[in-house]
């Protein structure tokens, strides 16, 4: 989808389309609000079925009053369950609000500085670079801003280090621009950020999540993980294959959490808009301080410029959302993506929120067309034609053939060794172990003995796997003396290229 950024190794989670039931209430201040959404439920419905969509919810505030929340089609597609306005998601990335709400409270009590180096409370922090040690703070970190790449994020998606595990290896981690250089979109960032908050506080993020957000707002059901299997209303997450749905194991990456792990539903979201609406209070209660909301909105990095006449001209990184302007008003937001994905955002003058969640990663852009449209009709903005760009990009989805197109290697194709050369361990000291190893006749490497991928030979001694859509080589190099000595790990057409070093063989 050409106008929005997809994360490489996010987990593959698409869906389709089915006759669809919805499921939910409305609630309404003014009879005006209300018609102004009128329709929208059966365009929903409508859009669902044309990009395959399974199951979908939708929470609409304004003015402090819930006008909408709904739910569409089904949490189960095999045993016709339907999506209601509690059946929780994941909000994958949404997640990274909370984390950032988790460091302003600590600002409130007095425990953390937005602008004090961390090396200040945690002596035992390091970054890679001398300077950027004694210069990273919470907004550094929170804002996407320390040069950290992308691909920085295989420490948690691919390798599963523990969370204390990443915070210790962040040292090793070279980062490929300067220290507040430029943005670049960091998952890891948050999680060292979600074990900053951990040590400070005296406790772990989640149980810090909970005690100060979830129970204070009354999000009873929303949890972390796998703990989403816990519920009585909870969605799978699904992708649309050869006509059909097809159910995805959940994923998840306990360490990930602060980055990306939240679970919630339609009603529960619209409790933390309702905080974010109202100056950090819900309920009468001051959950976060005015200050440290107003700080967190802040935007601090710019990241993007477009001309297109539908799109904010320019966008910015605040601590944890993305501030935009929409046709002259102030827009944060945050979208999500994994097997699920979502889109919350909020216009802070004229106090409207929306939440809308997903079980199908392909709905991520539908998502934003989708929030784009109630704004539109709330706001009475016109000139530009969401549905338009709704049916352009929906997915195109093929039938695979059962015919394998790969052509059997030629006998002349070897290795420059017999594989056995290759078989051994190798370690990097921010990634950890990566094992080659035989099985069944054929290469593979394993990653800190949970993650494994097939090896296919290419020439010489590389060779190459393919993993969420990218092409992924692996070179073994050898000393003067003919052994392998290192295994070079390169993510085709991007600049990222990490070395291992051989271990010695026991």
């Amino acid at each position: 989808m050409k106008h929005l950024k997809y994360s490489l190794f996010a987990v593959i989670g698409l869906t389709a389309g089915l006759s669809l039931t919805s499921v939910g209430v409305v609630f309404s201040q003014t009879s005006n609000e209300t018609d102004r959404l009128a329709g929208f439920s059966s365009y929903v419905e409508k859009k669902m079925q044309e990009w395959k969509i399974p199951g979908m919810a939708i929470g609409v505030i304004q003015n402090d009053s819930v006008i909408f929340l709904k739910g569409f089609g089904f949490r189960d597609v095999d045993k016709k369950l339907p999506v209601t306005p509690q059946t929780l998601f994941g909000t994958a990335s949404i997640s990274k609000t909370f984390t950032a709400a988790t460091a302003g409270i600590l600002y409130d009590e007095g425990k953390l500085g937005w602008n004090t180096p961390i090396v200040d409370y945690l002596p035992d922090f390091r970054m890679y670079d001398e300077y950027a040690t004694f210069h990273t703070n919470i907004r550094d970190l929170l804002s996407h801003r320390t040069g950290l790449s992308s691909y920085s994020d295989l420490m948690v998606d691919v390798w599963p280090h523990e969370r204390d595990e990443i915070y210790k290896r962040l040292r090793y981690l070279k980062p490929n621009l300067g220290f507040r250089e430029w943005y670049q979109y960091s998952n890891v960032s948050f999680v060292i950020a979600g074990a900053i908050v951990g040590k400070l506080a005296g406790d772990t993020w989640e149980h810090f999540v909970e005690k100060k957000i979830f129970k204070p707002l009354g999000m009873t059901h929303s949890n972390f993980g796998l703990q989403i299997e816990n519920s009585d209303d909870f969605s799978y997450s699904y992708k649309y294959e050869n006509g059909r749905f097809v159910k995805l194991p959940f994923y998840t990456r306990p360490a990930g959490h602060p980055s990306g792990g939240i679970n919630s539903s339609a009603s529960e979201m619209v409790h933390w808009l309702r905080l974010h609406l109202n100056n950090g209070q819900f309920d009468k209660k001051q959950v976060l301080s005015p200050t440290s909301l107003s700080v967190i909105k802040n935007p601090l990095t710019f990241f993007n410029y477009s001309e297109e006449k539908q799109w904010p001209p320019t966008m910015f990184a605040s601590m944890g959302w993305d501030h935009q302007f929409y046709s002259g008003f102030h827009l944060l937001s945050k979208g999500g993506i994994s097997g699920f994905s979502g889109y919350l955002s909020f216009m802070p003058q004229e106090k409207i929120g929306i939440i809308i969640l997903t079980n199908n990663r392909e709905a991520l852009g539908l998502t934003h067309y989708l929030t784009y449209s109630i704004y539109d009709l709330l706001l009475n903005i016109k000139g530009f034609s969401w549905n338009k760009l709704i049916d352009d990009e929906r997915p195109q989805y093929e039938v695979s053939s059962n015919k394998s197109d790969k052509k059997p290697q030629a006998q002349s194709e070897k290795a420059s060794y017999p594989r056995e050369k290759y078989i051994g361990s190798y370690e990097h000291d921010a990634y950890g172990k990566a094992v080659v190893s035989l099985e069944n006749g054929e290469m593979q490497v394993k990653f800190n003995t949970s993650f494994i991928w097939p090896l296919e030979y290419c020439f010489q001694s590389v060779f190459k796997t393919e993993y969420d859509g990218a092409t992924i080589r692996f070179a073994f190099s050898q000393d003067t003396a003919g052994n392998i000595a290192s295994l070079e790990m390169e993510i085709e057409g991007t600049g990222f290229k990490v070395v291992y070093k051989r271990l010695p063989d026991r």
